[in-house]
C-alpha cells in the first residue's frame, strides 16, 4: 500500500470523467507517474507548512484556455503518526494537519475557488478504549461503536485514540466553518471511517474501504455542492458538513465539470 492513494485516484477519476490535463494542477512533495505528466497535467512541489509557498503554486498562470474556468481544489495531505497519543506530541501532527489545513484553505480563498472538499477521518468520531475493567468483564469498554454523520465527538484530547484524531478534527471544523455560500465558497469534508485499501483489484474486505471510492465520494460531494450553487436549484444545502464513507466497490464517476481542479496530496 504506497502512500497519496486517495489523492492518486482522485487524479485519475479526473481524468477518466473527461477533465482536460491542462486543468489540473497537482501539488505534492513526490512527483506523480509519467504516465500522468505526459498527458499534460501540472505539477508543483510546494511546502504545506508554508503559506506563502502554496500561494505561490496556486498563483501560477493556468493555460489561456482554461484560466476562466471555476477552481475546485481538492485536499488529502495529511500525516498520521499513530504512536503519538499524549499532548505534549501534538506539534508533530498539527503543523501538517491544521496548520497545513490552514495554509492550503488560505491559499485556495486567494486564488479565487469556490470549491473546497477535504478529506477528513472517520477516526474523529472514536472514543479511546478503556482496558481497565472489572473481572467480570470480557471485553474493553468501547471496543465496538458505530460510526455516523453526525457521532457524539469527544470532547477532552484524552478521550481521542491519539493525537491524529485530534488534529483532524480541528482541520475539519476549519473546512466546514469556512462554506459560504453569499460568496460562492463552498467546502465540506469525507471522512473514510475504515483503513484505507489500495490494490488495483476490487476485493472485500472487513474493517477496509478502497481508495477509489474515498476519491469518489470526493467528487460526488464536489458535484452537489457545484448543483446547489444553481440558481434554480432545490437541492437541499449540504455545504459545511462532513459525511462518513464506508463503502467499498462502487464504480460510479461523476461526469466532468469542466473546471479547473487543484489536487493537494503531499505525502509525509
Amino acid at each position: 500500500m504506497s502512500k497519496g492513494l486517495v489523492g492518486s485516484w482522485i487524479v485519475a477519476h479526473l481524468l477518466t470523467r473527461g477533465e482536460n490535463p491542462a486543468s489540473l494542477r497537482i501539488l505534492d512533495l513526490i512527483s506523480p507517474s509519467t504516465e500522468i505528466l505526459v498527458q499534460g497535467v501540472d505539477y508543483i512541489k510546494p511546502n504545506i507548512t508554508d503559506e506563502l509557498d502554496f500561494t505561490a503554486a496556486f498563483d501560477k498562470p493556468w493555460p489561456e484556455f482554461v484560466r476562466q474556468r471555476s477552481l475546485t481544489v481538492f485536499h488529502t495531505a495529511a500525516i498520521i503518526r499513530p504512536s503519538k497519543r499524549l499532548k505534549c506530541f501534538l506539534p508533530f501532527c498539527a503543523n501538517v494537519n491544521i496548520n497545513g489545513t490552514k495554509n492550503i484553505l488560505s491559499a485556495a480563498k486567494k486564488a479565487g475557488a469556490t470549491c473546497f472538499v477535504s478529506t477528513s477521518s472517520g477516526s474523529v468520531s472514536l472514543h479511546k478504549l478503556s482496558f481497565w475493567i472489572t473481572p467480570w468483564e470480557r471485553l474493553p469498554r468501547r471496543v465496538m461503536q458505530i460510526l455516523s454523520d453526525d457521532p457524539e465527538i469527544p470532547e477532552r484530547h484524552d478521550e481521542y485514540f491519539g493525537n491524529y484524531a485530534v488534529t483532524k478534527i480541528d482541520a475539519e471544523r476549519i473546512v466546514r466553518s469556512a462554506d459560504d455560500p453569499a460568496t460562492w465558497f463552498r467546502t465540506g469534508c469525507i471522512r473514510p471511517a475504515n483503513g484505507i485499501l489500495g490494490l488495483e483489484v476490487m476485493l472485500i474486505m472487513q474493517s477496509f474501504v478502497n481508495a477509489e471510492n474515498v476519491s469518489i465520494a470526493h467528487l460526488l460531494y464536489e458535484q452537489r455542492l457545484i448543483e446547489q450553487g444553481q440558481p434554480s436549484s432545490f437541492l437541499p444545502n449540504i455545504g459545511g458538513q462532513s459525511f462518513v464513507n464506508v463503502f467499498q466497490n462502487t464504480r460510479l464517476v461523476p461526469s466532468s465539470t469542466a473546471r479547473r481542479t487543484a489536487a493537494v496530496i503531499p505525502r509525509y
